[in-house]
């Protein structure tokens, strides 16, 4: 019974009522070796109303207690990724040589929170980007999208929100509309895309990410004290730090002691992390 007046409530909505789903959207960007923003993992927080509809639609939930088992968690994750050709995923980008198209999505996962379906997917730009825009919506309105779970970005990236201006986008809606108001069978103008907020996601090459050791102290063999080891894996070298100098660097490191024999972390430190810091000031 609650299926049927919620469908009935969305049918029988007159045009004015766009938009009729809501999904709250998180975007984290994926940043590659480069520097350069290689893709994105999209969320969406589907509104409750929503979220009842599919689960209903699709015989799962059947005591409406918001807890799926596991067989029925299957069968609910990646449902909004079944797309039709040419949709685009009700995100767009574009970056200094024009539109940049994403690739097909990547299932991230499903899960059910407060009675709210949420569902995860990753996008690759089918090119790297420095600096790019991005959009989430979709552009019949049917589905407004907001920016509520926020956007992460990766070390050395930086975001720029411009807000839609929604009094003018109101307008717009209403000057395309015109007679059409309270036609049901009217098609609904593309103006989904004025109510969007703007993303402006700008990334500094990687070679300016300052790289942050990081020390493990392993048993030495001769039972002495603990030796450090400065690993590079997910750390960059600065710019001004030829690889050959770096890992000469490491190796120093490893044969430093911290035991009565000699060395320090003072002396380990100043070799490996505070010469390349010096030497970026210094460029």
């Amino acid at each position: 019974m609650r299926y049927l007046s919620a469908i009935f409530c969305l049918l029988a909505a007159p045009l004015t009522a766009h938009p009729h789903v809501f999904v709250e959207t998180g975007l984290k960007l994926v940043r590659g070796q480069s520097g350069m923003v290689e893709g994105v993992e999209v969320t969406w927080r589907y509104d409750e109303l929503y979220s009842l509809l599919v689960l209903e639609d699709m015989g799962l939930d059947d005591d409406f207690d918001g807890k799926l088992t596991q067989v029925e968690m299957a069968e609910l994750d990646g449902f909004d990724l079944k797309w039709i050709e040419g949709f685009e995923g009700d995100l767009y980008a574009t970056s200094a040589e024009g539109k940049l198209a994403l690739g097909p999505p990547k299932n991230r996962g499903t899960s059910i929170e407060k009675g709210q379906i949420v569902t995860r997917h990753f996008r690759a730009f089918e090119r790297s980007a420095k600096t790019l825009s991005l959009k989430a919506f979709d552009p019949t309105y049917y589905t407004a999208y907001d920016l509520g779970l926020g956007i992460d970005l990766p070390v050395g990236c930086e975001a720029k929100v411009i807000k839609a201006d929604l009094d003018a986008a109101k307008r717009l809606e209403a000057e395309l509309l015109g007679d059409d108001v309270d036609n049901p069978e009217a098609d609904y103008p593309e103006v989904g895309e004025e109510f969007a907020d703007e993303i402006i996601v700008t990334c500094a090459p990687a070679s300016y990410v300052l790289p942050l050791p990081r020390l493990w102290p392993l048993q030495s063999g001769s039972g002495g004290w603990g030796v450090p080891l400065i690993f590079q894996h997910g750390l960059r070298r600065a710019s001004a730090l030829s690889k050959t100098r770096w890992q000469a660097s490491c190796a120093r490191s490893k044969r430093a002691s911290l035991g009565p024999s000699g060395g320090s972390w003072a002396s380990v430190l100043l070799t490996v992390f505070f010469t390349p810091l010096g030497q970026v000031m210094a460029s």
